[in-house]
């Protein structure tokens, strides 16, 4: 039985739009603008113009048998639907849109695309919720009875089913994967969090006496208040429908890069042309089964390269915490590709700055040879990225998954396990290399070599100048900022050529030189303590006080208040520690404009936020008080203040 309604109309159609659709759907477009990515834009166009076309008869032969609306709370009808109505169906698409890429964008499409715990190839099948929405699309067909009261939920049934056969024949088994990243369901909170609020939305309109569902063609049966079963079943289905279809987006354009579809032009999120090609390799991405994962063989394998990728981005979750949370505001292509390059820059410097004691140079100094000869492979063959990878397996002598047998020894062999954790890295790091220059890795490898004092026979950097410190930050960092970049570039198909693509490479250098002075400042006496090196420049000391770099050196840092003669108080070095973060402000300041210059709005945001992320650290060093900087603490970003710092890069530059 009916709940009792409104006899007459306090709230008209026009008003629900004004009060909770458009005003909902608006914050949403706010929040999401700045990381909407090319292929998010394409969803937000193509869904809400599909359901149009796909709903307006449907909807109109509903109403012609049994539906009704209070002619005082519309406008006017087109055909046997008031204008409101049609409106509705594409707010909804687009809320809905909204809503699933702000839950899905922290996800990585290709690492969910096939099954990770065989290396057997599944046989093909019919997924079983395309058997299930078969079947209710046969039963709805039986329901769907004018004049009975089965008509509108049968209607609903069939009506949904059919794009739901479709969808989830091609892409139910990668939100089943994706589902099981946290233990609950991605594609279950993507649905349940609208269809929620539309289930409050509608049970209030109906309340207010805004619509009315017809007792002949209805079961009036209402799970919640003022709504009934079959509009909640109809919520539940178009939002299943919208989330399923953004998800079979992303598994296409993850498809169309990992198994590299032939394409006239290559897509990513980051780059997606408008063209009828675009369509075509979609398409064919679409109907790939998930066994095309495991053909290659056991080390050549989508499957196998994309267990590199997972390997490489773990390395960065353990390596570098600010780096991994404020790339999560990057398009996933480039999250990516940025964490492989930053990955193998942190195994790298861990490799050489691991055990700084004078009786470990010869063990550092194989080390940063083995790196050497590890880019040599991965460059063996930049257009072959395979040729390039069985390089990298066979300098470490083992297929993927056998463990290296080689054992830790003073003569800087390495262990199993970063063995293993290096040639993984690197063996992603090939499909980048012909996007970034070798060139950028040999300085890169330069600024090691200088960290350990392999060409001076020991003893570290020297930093006489701040010209010194910031030659040594083009090599250790603006080299790193620059491969971001082109990268970046590469993806979002600007010509690595072009005047002004140099000019935002040349920004990215100096940008990488900024947050290496922030690296300085909040490390230096860190890196004194554990690694007898000091970075500081002389120049920024007087004369009288040209022993504290020695003693810096020596690792003869006070651990409080209290020092012995001879060794440094951290407050000593305080000034020189807070010039560098001005200057280092500075710089960041000036290349933050050229950044500004990429075309794809959502790399700049990410790219953003990861800078100001990092350069936060510099606020940090200077805020801490006279008990940390005693005791030679290293300044650290809690996760609130992270959030906040990415939120207002991203938000108050915009």
């Amino acid at each position: 039985m009916s709940p009792p309604i409104s006899p007459q109309c306090l709230l008209s159609y026009a008003q629900v739009h004004l009060l909770f659709t458009i005003p909902t759907t608006a914050v949403l477009f706010l929040v999401t603008r700045p990381l909407l990515t090319k292929v998010d834009r394409a969803k937000l166009i193509l869904l809400p113009l599909i359901a149009f076309v796909w709903t307006t008869p449907w909807d109109n032969e509903i109403v012609r048998n049994g539906g009704t609306y209070r002619k005082d709370c519309i406008l006017y009808t087109i055909g046997y639907v008031p204008i409101e109505e049609y409106f509705f169906f594409l707010i909804q698409s687009f809320m809905t849109t909204l809503s699933t890429i702000l839950i899905t964008r922290w996800t990585l499409p290709p690492l969910h695309l096939f099954p990770y715990h065989s290396r057997r190839s599944p046989s093909p099948h019919i997924p079983l919720p395309t058997l299930i929405t078969f079947l209710f699309a046969l039963a709805g067909l039986r329901l769907a009875t004018p004049s009975h009261h089965t008509y509108y939920l049968g209607m609903i049934l069939w009506w949904a089913s059919i794009p739901l056969m479709l969808l989830t024949w091609g892409t139910s088994g990668y939100i089943a994967r994706m589902g099981s990243v946290r233990g609950v369901g991605v594609w279950c909170v993507a649905v349940g969090v609208p269809t929620a609020y539309l289930w409050g939305v509608d049970g209030f309109a109906i309340g207010m006496g805004t619509w009315h569902i017809s007792e002949a063609t209805s079961l009036n049966t209402f799970p919640l208040p003022n709504l009934p079963l079959e509009e909640a079943i109809f919520f539940l289905a178009t939002n299943s429908i919208l989330v399923t279809a953004c998800m079979a987006f992303d598994r296409c354009v993850a498809i169309s890069r990992t198994l590299d579809i032939p394409s006239p032009t290559p897509i990513s999120p980051s780059h997606l042309p408008v063209q009828w090609s675009s369509v075509a390799t979609m398409w064919r991405a679409f109907i790939v089964p998930d066994q095309m994962g495991f053909e290659g063989g056991d080390d050549e394998s989508p499957q196998a390269r994309l267990a590199h990728v997972a390997k490489a981005l773990a390395v960065l979750s353990r390596a570098s915490r600010s780096f991994a949370a404020a790339s999560l505001l990057l398009p996933w292509d480039l999250r990516m590709d940025l964490g492989i390059l930053y990955a193998f820059c942190r195994v790298g410097d861990d490799l050489v700055d691991e055990d700084g004691d004078e009786a470990s140079q010869g063990v550092r100094i194989e080390r940063l040879e083995l790196l050497r000869r590890t880019v040599d492979a991965v460059y063996a063959d930049p257009l072959r990225p395979a040729f390039s990878r069985r390089a990298v397996r066979a300098l470490f002598g083992s297929k993927q998954d056998s463990k290296p047998a080689a054992q830790p020894t003073s003569t800087g062999q390495l262990t199993p396990e970063q063995q293993t954790e290096l040639c993984a890295v690197a063996s992603a790091l090939t499909d980048l290399a012909q996007i970034v220059p070798r060139r950028c890795w040999d300085e890169l490898l330069s600024g090691y070599a200088l960290d350990i004092g392999a060409k001076g026979g020991g003893g570290g950097p020297r930093m006489d100048t701040v010209a010194d410190l910031i030659d040594y930050g083009e090599r250790v960092a603006g080299s790193v900022g620059e491969m971001c970049t082109r990268v970046v570039l590469a993806r979002c198909g600007c010509p690595p050529s072009d005047a002004a693509a140099a000019a935002v490479v040349s920004s990215a250098r100096r940008m990488g030189v900024a947050l290496q002075l922030v690296n300085v400042a909040r490390d230096a006496v860190q890196d004194a303590r554990d690694l007898g090196r000091c970075y500081l420049p002389r120049e920024l000391f007087h004369d009288s006080d040209a022993w504290i770099v020695d003693a810096l050196v020596a690792g003869r840092v006070a651990a409080g208040p209290d020092c012995a003669s001879g060794w440094v108080r951290p407050v000593a070095i305080r000034d020189t520690v807070l010039a560098l973060t001005d200057l280092a402000e500075q710089i960041h300041a000036e290349a933050i404009v050229g950044i500004a210059a990429l075309k794809s709005a959502p790399a700049r945001a990410g790219l953003r936020a990861a800078c100001a992320v990092y350069g936060g650290i510099g606020d940090a060093v200077k805020d801490m008080d006279d008990e940390e900087v005693a005791r030679g603490a290293r300044a650290r970003l809690g996760v609130g203040r992270m959030v906040w710092i990415a939120l207002r890069a991203i938000y108050g530059a915009w």
